[in-house]
Order: C-alpha cells, then structure tokens, then sequence
C-alpha cells in the first residue's frame, strides 16, 4: 500500500511538471506566432482573420468538455486512472493535427 502511494505520488510530480512544461512551451511559442500571424497579414484584413483565429480558440474550448462528457458517457462515470489516461492521450491526440498545421505554416 506504502508502494502505491508513491506511485501515485510520482505521477501526480510528473503531472505538475508536465504541465509547468506547456505552459512554458506556450508562453514562448505564443508571442512570436502571434507577432509572424500579424506581420503576414495586410491591414485592412487583419480583422476578419483575428475574428477566425478567436473562433479557432473558442471551438477546442468547447470541443474538449464535450469530448470529455462524450467519453464518460460511455466508459462510465467513474474517476478511475486508467480512464483518466485515455482521456488524456485522447486530448494528446487532438493535437497532432494542430501541430502539423502549425509545422506547415509558411509566411510567404
């Protein structure tokens, strides 16, 4: 029992690190995305793209709890690990797609 406190006590470290590691990830690639998306855009169309990029916010923040209400709906309601893993790597996959748009991205 002492042993599987400890491993949960791990995963719980990794977790916060995991996360600490985003939200660095996230605070250096914002600021220069957001400086290359408003420098390739002409002035007079900025509005309308900074309009589809709030939508492009806005929809996997209401994507997520909807996904998360969809997979409890079906794999029971219960706060097991195991689910919760899935549903991460669920969220994790989502993504990939994103991050291969973001790789794809020219400013020509």
């Amino acid at each position: 029992e002492a042993a599987a406190g400890r491993d949960l006590e791990q995963m719980y470290v990794l977790v916060c690190v995991a996360n600490m590691l985003l939200g660095g990830m996230s605070a250096i690639v914002n600021g220069p995305v957001q400086a290359l998306f408003a420098d390739s855009i002409e002035t007079g169309k900025r509005s309308k793209l900074y309009n589809w990029l709030f939508v492009c916010y806005i929809v996997p923040t209401l994507l997520g709890p909807a996904v998360s209400i969809g997979y409890f709906s079906t794999q029971g309601d219960e706060w097991r690990l195991g689910l919760l893993r899935n549903l991460i790597m669920i969220g994790m996959g989502l993504e990939i797609p994103v991050a291969i748009l973001l790789c794809l991205f020219r400013d020509d």
